[in-house]
């Protein structure tokens, strides 16, 4: 019984820790370098999530919306710079933060217009 109790209670502490963790990348700005080279560069509030990658030459502003602490839906709002045919206003993309580090967070992607994932680093 009471080795049931403290691998319940190890559970609930490392839940709160690992969601603790989550909303300290809630707000802030990040940048992920994708297989080309290309660098987005991410500012995140508690309302839009803006995402800029220069070599692109585009600047989207998302809506954002968490659903727990780790997990989170952008959806585009505005094209502000660059090329329209990025900005897809029916898409939705889902991320779910798998581990908070040091340096910032991995995370994995999905959308509701293609299926698969990515996984950002």
């Amino acid at each position: 019984m009471k080795k049931s109790i403290m691998i319940l209670l190890f559970t609930i502490i490392a839940s709160g820790l690992q969601a603790q963790s989550c909303k300290s990348v809630q707000q802030g700005k990040f940048k992920i370098r994708d297989n080309n080279s290309s660098i987005t560069v991410i500012t995140r509030n508690e309302n839009y999530q803006i995402e800029e990658n220069k070599t692109l030459k585009i600047k989207m502003a998302f809506d954002i919306n968490w659903i727990d602490d780790c997990t989170y839906e952008l959806r585009p709002y505005k094209m502000l710079e660059g090329d329209p045919s990025y900005f897809v206003k029916e898409m939705v993309i889902t991320t779910v933060i798998k581990q908070v580090k040091k340096y910032g967070y991995e995370a994995v992607c999905s959308n509701n217009l293609y299926k698969g994932t990515q996984t950002l680093l």
